[in-house]
């Protein structure tokens, strides 16, 4: 039996753990509700495992007040990372982490209607959404609404975006851009999606991340960035660059790249945080 329990025994009562589950997902609610009042940040990362022999445990619940009011939130890292192409009808499929610090005591819950950050799409955006359990996304115009409620220390927010580019041109200008003050700006594109790239207005050439067959050319902006600073770099040879990636073979791949976007964030993750760098802020 795998459950997630408050932080008391829960003993062999099998109608107890069914109660205790029943309370704990009522304070969940109850915080999502209310916000002003509290937020329950994780029951927790691991399972609990219960049986005969081990009929007790614990664990412990964070509970931390919210509050409408915006804390100063900054961004310790921005990664956009090209995760499928499809040469035939011109997308691509973009995948954004960012590494959102919130200094405060408080979860912050977002505005009047529940909007804890906004991010500036990327050029020819066609549609975008993200990654979360306990939040939702809404396209409004050049931004992108997240209703994710950012906690204290940090929380990072994963968004995927669909954009377009002419097929005739071969090129498609990539760019990311910071809602918050910002540490880092990184763009990560496979070596083998595309013909050349180049570091554009303040970004510049960084050291590439091997992965398995491939590469990520990186191209980097970083050192107390302002709202509304960009990382932009220049995409050329798209064409013919579709066959190298698996998500691509076929007619409708970012359909399959969408599919397949909870995977490419595993992932990419995993190389994105433990291989480069470590903000510090643990969440």
């Amino acid at each position: 039996i795998i459950v997630y329990v408050p932080t008391t025994g829960i003993g062999q009562d099998r109608r107890q753990i069914r109660r205790d589950q029943r309370l704990l997902r009522d304070l969940y609610r109850e915080g999502r509700s209310h916000r002003e009042e509290l937020s329950v940040s994780q029951i927790s990362q691991q399972p609990l495992l219960l049986s005969n022999e081990l009929p007790t445990a614990e664990t412990t619940v964070t509970v931390y007040a919210t509050t409408v009011a915006p804390p100063q939130l900054r961004i310790a890292a921005t990664t956009m990372t090209v995760v499928a192409l499809d040469g035939v009808v011109g997308q691509i499929l973009l995948l954004r982490e960012d590494r959102v610090l919130n200094p405060s005591d408080r979860t912050y819950a977002g505005d009047e209607r529940g909007v804890s950050l906004r991010l500036p799409v990327p050029d020819r955006t066609l549609d975008a959404g993200g990654v979360s359990e306990e939040g939702s996304f809404s396209l409004e115009g050049g931004q992108l609404a997240v209703y994710v409620p950012l906690r204290p220390g940090g929380t990072t927010v994963v968004t995927r975006y669909l954009v377009g580019y002419d097929s005739g041109e071969d090129s498609y200008r990539m760019r990311a851009t910071t809602s918050l003050p910002a540490d880092r700006i990184e763009l990560h594109v496979p070596e083998s999606f595309v013909g050349s790239v180049r570091a554009l207005d303040e970004s510049s050439r960084g050291d590439a991340i091997a992965i398995e067959d491939d590469r990520l050319i990186v191209i980097e902006r970083a050192g107390g960035l302002v709202p509304g600073a960009s990382a932009v770099a220049e995409l050329r040879g798209l064409s013919g660059r579709s066959a190298p990636n698996p998500l691509t073979e076929r007619t409708g791949a970012i359909a399959g790249a969408a599919l397949a976007l909870v995977a490419l964030i595993v992932g990419f993750a995993a190389i994105h945080v433990g291989g480069r760098r470590n903000d510090g802020i643990s969440g």
